[in-house]
């Protein structure tokens, strides 16, 4: 019986170091790839190291690839889709998602959700001013490309230091 106990000891501890240096492993490992605790995709992650690669370039912004940005965004008007994403933004305008977002980022100072809240925002902006009075704030708030009441209401207040309500009973 005592044969029994201390060989049953002898493979629970080996067992213990073997799990115990097995989680050190994995957790040493894991911290060497910070993207996967950032809840990134592979290539969001990748954008991001593009950041960090722009952050140490110098490389300049072009500005004639800002102007057909400019030019793309006012005659296709993309943002008013509510699920646009900077991915089908790039595939838009033929150019690689790295460099477009580099281009808002540099050449506009503002990243890509602030860049399309812009448009939407004097989208809605415009259609408060100009719709019939029976049109919904709600209705506005869905053709201007916004999916989220909560977003649109903070993001239109930060714009024009008015709630929409306040802003269509001025106009």
């Amino acid at each position: 019986m005592a044969a029994y106990s201390a060989s049953a000891l002898w493979v629970s501890t080996i067992g213990a170091i073997t799990g115990f240096l097995f989680i050190n492993y994995l957790i040493i490992n894991a911290l060497r790839q910070p993207a996967i605790f950032s809840g990134l995709s592979a290539e969001e992650a990748l954008l991001a190291q593009g950041e960090e690669d722009r952050n140490s370039s110098d490389r300049g912004v072009d500005a004639a690839l800002l102007r057909r940005l400019e030019i793309h965004m006012a005659e296709a008007k993309p943002y008013l889709d509510a699920n646009l994403t900077v991915e089908q933004l790039a595939r838009q305008l033929g150019m690689p998602t790295r460099e477009l977002s580099r281009t808002i980022n540099q050449g506009l100072e503002k990243n890509f959700f602030e860049f399309v809240c812009d448009f939407r925002i004097a989208e809605a902006r415009r259609q408060l001013k100009t719709t019939e009075a029976g049109t919904t704030i709600l209705q506005v708030m869905y053709d201007s490309g916004f999916n989220s009441k909560s977003v649109f209401n903070t993001a239109f207040k930060k714009a024009t230091g008015m709630t929409p309500s306040a802003y269509r009973a001025r106009s």
